[in-house]
């Protein structure tokens, strides 16, 4: 068998490891699964917590 290819820790909010590059194969219009359940997981914490800060730039 070879090495793995993707992980995930099923206990964060969404962290996932890849070898690959889900990204390259999205479009607007037929985002990857991957990178459309980023978006999805995002928007479900904005919407969850309104007034906390979810990514800082300092």
């Amino acid at each position: 068998m070879g090495s793995p290819r993707i992980i995930e820790l099923p206990e964060h909010n969404f962290f996932i490891g890849t070898l690959f590059v889900p990204q390259l194969k999205s479009t607007s219009e037929t985002p990857h699964c991957i990178v459309d359940s980023f978006i999805g997981s995002v928007i479900n914490q904005v919407q969850n917590n309104p007034k906390k800060e979810i990514c800082s730039l300092n």
